[in-house]
């Protein structure tokens, strides 16, 4: 079957129209151009780097202690039979604590002065003694020169003047050693009397007594309990003064000085002390060297945390803030602005203090360092400073 044929005129009228259609659409398109805009300049905050007095402190934190601990014992052995006080019960220099069972010592004691009476008395009879053996003596030996000058006349005999010989021999014997008792009297009573002394002290060990104004801390016997000699019996503390016990390092223990003022916080408050020691040599297993900071006075408990700020040195130094310091591969770099840009300088660090960091090299006072959004800073980097940016610190 034949198809139909389009007639001519149509076709021309489809393609007039397609060709307008496309006309209309290119005329009214809107053409874009890619322009590229320069990049706005970043805005900064910046300070001026000055130089200021800063003090160099060691910040270490410890804990109160006593300024004395004392952990007394008995010097004698026995039962205890008396307690007069109590853990946390105030005491002054000289009171008894404790007291031991003392009838065995008491006895001792009893017993040394009456050998030193009968010392006494024995040295006296002695004297006595040493005087009328003396004087028979005397008599004896005239006795002897008597006979002898009789037995020269043949008026006695031999065996009367041997025998009167050997009688003056024995009396002579019985002087010397009253001599010799006589003259060794003074040692004996030094002996009786250090037995008396030592008893004396027997007597007073049986009492434990505060060796110094305190508070008691601990109790480790009562009454009845039995306790050798050298056993802590009673723990004594002194509170009228706290110590901070701390250990520094080789550097900071080289810029310390015995008596140098110190300032200790406790729970919020600032106390005045000072550095009572400060031991030279370092320990073996630490290195580290003790020192111990004196708080005369103190309110707070033993066992309070207290912080001390160490004063190591005070001196003018360049600084900035320890947020305006970048570091990369080792280097340390900081932004400072100029000219309506960023400029990075290399610099070298110092010490860092609280909220300040030392700028030995590379810094001048005066220059504009930049704070803030560092991250997207970069060298030669257009800026410009945000309204009231620059801080002088």
């Amino acid at each position: 079957m034949p198809t139909p044929s389009i007639p001519k005129r149509y076709t021309i009228i489809v393609i007039v129209v397609l060709t307008l259609i496309v006309a209309f659409l290119v005329k009214t398109q809107e053409k874009s151009e890619l322009v590229l805009q320069p990049k706005p300049p970043i805005q900064v905050q910046v300070f001026l780097a000055m130089e200021q007095v800063i003090r160099v402190t060691a910040p270490i934190t410890g804990r109160l202690q006593p300024a004395r601990v004392a952990k007394l014992s008995f010097e004698l052995a026995g039962k205890i039979n008396t307690k007069k006080i109590k853990p946390g019960q105030s005491v002054k220099q000289g009171d008894t604590l404790l007291m031991l069972d003392s009838y065995d010592v008491d006895d001792n004691l009893v017993d040394a002065k009456s050998q030193i009476k009968l010392e006494y008395t024995e040295i006296a009879k002695d004297r006595v003694l040493l005087k009328l053996a003396k004087q028979h003596s005397a008599l004896q030996a005239a006795e002897v020169e008597r006979l002898v000058r009789l037995k020269k006349s043949a008026m006695a005999s031999r065996t009367s003047v041997d025998e009167a010989k050997q009688k003056l021999i024995s009396l002579e014997k019985d002087q010397a050693l009253l001599q010799q008792k006589s003259d060794t009297a003074a040692q004996r009573i030094s002996l009786k009397q250090s037995a008396v002394s030592r008893a004396q002290r027997n007597a007073e060990r049986t009492q434990l007594i505060a060796p110094y104004d305190g508070v008691v801390n601990i109790i480790h016997a009562d009454v009845g309990d039995y306790v050798t000699a050298n056993t802590v019996a009673v723990e004594l503390i002194d509170i009228s003064a706290l110590d901070l016990r701390i250990e520094v390092s080789q550097m900071v223990a080289s810029q310390l000085k015995v008596g140098q003022p110190v300032e200790v916080h406790v729970l919020g408050e600032t106390l005045q002390g000072y550095l009572y020691s400060l031991q030279m040599a370092a320990k073996e297993d630490t290195h580290t060297y003790p020192v111990k900071i004196r708080i005369p006075g103190a309110k707070f408990l033993p066992g309070s945390v207290a912080k001390v700020e160490l004063l190591l040195q005070e001196r003018e130094m360049l600084v900035v803030p320890p947020g305006a310091v970048q570091s990369r591969f080792g280097d340390h770099f900081v932004f400072t602005y100029g000219d309506g840009k960023v400029h990075r300088q290399e610099v070298q660090l110092g010490i860092r203090q609280g909220a300040w960091q030392e700028i030995v090299l590379g810094l001048k006072a005066g220059e504009q360092v930049i704070s803030g959004n560092l991250e997207r800073l970069s060298d030669n980097q257009r800026a410009v400073l945000q309204t009231s940016a620059i801080e002088a610190h």
